[in-house]
């Protein structure tokens, strides 16, 4: 395939997607970097160009490198936002010159075979492990702080495809949510733990913003207007310097339809495993006695650092949490580290 041909080909695809001087900024920067995070606010079109980076990755793979079949993954935390933010988007986006969706047993957009026949699976992430045998060139996941660290270290694992010298991963998102400590410190911060000190350079931020896109309705820019302060600094300002918590205090005061009050006692109560999963609970008594139990912190094979991080991150800043009950190797020393109590 001639230069020519390579450069009209990757014309053809951005025409049709039509992105942004924002957008373009993302996909220049996955040129010369293998992690990418793009957005921090909402607004800027950040699912819209990670589903169509992921199609002119494909392309441009037959294209410059002769191959075919290419398989790169889009996820996202669970099916119903990966229908919602994602498929339901594509039957509509993507044309039929360009390929077909498949909504079988497994969802995927197929490459029409002037294209390459690459595919992209649409995947979720309610059971990491079931892709422990997959391999993609690349992986893309939409609002990647609802996810935790372990997640991330997973999909790095099925980076992999017999041709591709170099593999990428690109993350949209906004702030706030269960992962929002561990992508603030490695996308904005720049702090990586030892194993990860090696690929610092290979992480990038993308900023953008709601102004970045010209395509927004003035009902759109009213809506954010009348967004309590909290939720104008993480969706419209990219303010990344709260605790997560601290970005969704609705979703605390009620609990199946009782008000939580900030007298009532609150305390934590968890179970600690790194190989096998921890289970962590927040959980408050009301003045008839009644105990209940209002937030979960599940997972496995994140640090005690980590850990305790994401416990912060989860109690909003005026939650104050009178007492702690946990298994006894949350005590436990594993090396140097602190303990999760710790």
């Amino acid at each position: 395939m001639s230069p020519v041909q390579t450069s009209s080909t990757r014309q053809t695809l951005l025409q049709q997607a039509g992105p942004t001087e924002r957008q373009l900024e993302f996909l220049k920067a996955l040129e010369t970097h293998r992690f990418v995070l793009f957005g921090g606010a909402a607004g800027p079109g950040k699912s819209y160009i990670l589903r169509w980076w992921l199609v002119l990755f494909l392309a441009e793979a037959y294209q410059v490198l002769g191959l075919k079949n290419v398989h790169v993954a889009l996820f996202c935390e669970d099916y119903p936002s990966l229908h919602d933010r994602q498929i339901s988007k594509i039957e509509v986006e993507f044309p039929s010159w360009l390929g077909r969706l498949r909504q079988a047993e497994t969802k995927e957009f197929v490459l029409n075979e002037e294209y390459g026949s690459g595919v992209l699976a649409l995947r979720n992430l309610d059971k990491p492990s079931k892709y422990l045998s997959a391999e993609f060139a690349a992986i893309g996941v939409d609002e990647l702080t609802r996810n935790q660290q372990n997640v991330f270290d997973f999909l790095r694992l099925r980076m992999r495809w017999p041709g591709i010298p170099r593999t990428l991963f690109a993350g949209a998102t906004n702030p706030g949510g269960i992962g929002h400590s561990w992508v603030k410190n490695y996308w904005l911060d720049k702090k990586f733990p030892p194993e990860l000190q090696a690929l610092a350079n290979e992480f990038h931020f993308v900023k953008a913003l709601p102004t970045d896109n010209p395509h927004l309705s003035r009902q759109y820019w009213a809506d954010l207007a009348t967004l309590p302060e909290h939720m104008q600094k993480a969706y419209l300002r990219s303010d990344w310097n709260l605790l997560a918590g601290q970005y969704f205090p609705q979703q605390l005061p009620i609990v199946n339809g009782v008000r939580l009050e900030k007298w009532w006692p609150k305390w934590l109560s968890g179970d600690w495993g790194f190989a096998h999963p921890f289970s962590f609970h927040w959980h408050t008594r009301k003045e008839d006695g009644r105990i209940l139990t209002y937030r979960e912190l599940y997972g496995k094979e994140i640090g005690e650092a980590e850990l305790g991080q994401q416990i912060r991150d989860c109690t909003p800043a005026d939650e104050k949490i009178s007492n702690f009950y946990f298994s006894p190797d949350a005590f436990a020393k594993r090396g140097s580290a602190n303990t999760v109590a710790e």
